[in-house]
């Protein structure tokens, strides 16, 4: 780290928040449920922007915690969504609804 950013570690208020952010990322990235669930609910709030991301996980806790919980991601079926939403958007219509469907199949293989 650099001398300009390790002024930045000693303000108090920028350490908070940075120690939150640690603890929340260790949490997830060790898939620990108990310890995401005591950051979230101890968090202090400091009026910044990590107010709002802690916000945000709590009012979509069961859904946070399934992700710490369970390996499944509904990522894949994003990605086919956008790609199928890509080829709408680019085709400006077909002339039948089959040829749409075969465009689509084409991209899922």
């Amino acid at each position: 780290m650099d001398e300009d950013n390790q002024g930045a570690l000693h303000e108090p208020q920028f350490e908070k928040v940075y120690d939150a952010y640690q603890d929340v990322f260790n949490a997830l990235k060790e898939k620990n449920r108990e310890r995401l669930i005591d950051v979230l609910e101890n968090y202090c709030r400091s009026g910044q922007n990590m107010d709002t991301a802690i916000s945000t996980l709590k009012k979509n806790m069961t859904a946070v915690l399934n992700s710490v919980e369970y390996d499944f991601s509904n990522g894949p079926v994003e990605g086919i969504n956008r790609r199928i939403k890509s080829l709408k958007c680019s085709c400006v219509g077909f002339r039948n609804l089959d040829n749409f469907r075969k465009r689509i199949a084409l991209i899922r293989s």
